[in-house]
């Protein structure tokens, strides 16, 4: 579950924050964040709940599969919603952003990283040190505090 949701959780928080209606447009990023979670904790009680039900032999022959079908259908789901959406009326009205250079865009991104780095060093600091603290005390809680 962690490479599902490190791999379409960035692409469904902007696509949710685009389509959102205005008075909820601030809640939107917040729901998918707490909808994650509750997904790894859904997880954490079937695995535990099978682990608690069934002896090691039948979780070995077919009990590890329970956790894969349960998860089909809300990934079944997501593939569907994502294949029919639309683009938000902001990214087709937006106009193309300016080129700060010629060339392909990695080399523009090479040329103007140093200076992004330098001037917006302390706002980068600031989200290492955020994202840190928080997936580590998500993990450390969910590896060590178990009973």
């Amino acid at each position: 579950s962690g490479l599902g949701t490190g791999g379409e959780m960035g692409t469904a928080v902007v696509m949710l924050s685009e389509s959102a209606p205005k008075p909820l447009l601030a809640q939107s990023g917040p729901v998918m964040s707490l909808g994650s979670q509750c997904g790894f904790l859904a997880a954490l009680s079937v695995t535990t709940g099978l682990t608690a039900l069934l002896s090691p032999a039948q979780m070995l022959q077919w009990g590890w599969r329970v956790p894969f079908l349960l998860a089909s259908l809300p990934g079944a789901l997501t593939i569907w919603y994502a294949y029919g959406a639309h683009e938000s009326e902001e990214f087709e009205g937006a106009p193309d952003a300016p080129r700060c250079c010629e060339g392909p865009a990695l080399v523009c991104m090479a040329e103007n990283l140093d200076t992004t780095v330098w001037d917006h060093w302390r706002s980068g600091l600031l989200a290492c040190v955020s994202v840190s603290g928080a997936v580590c005390g998500f993990w450390v809680s969910t590896t060590y505090f178990k009973e």
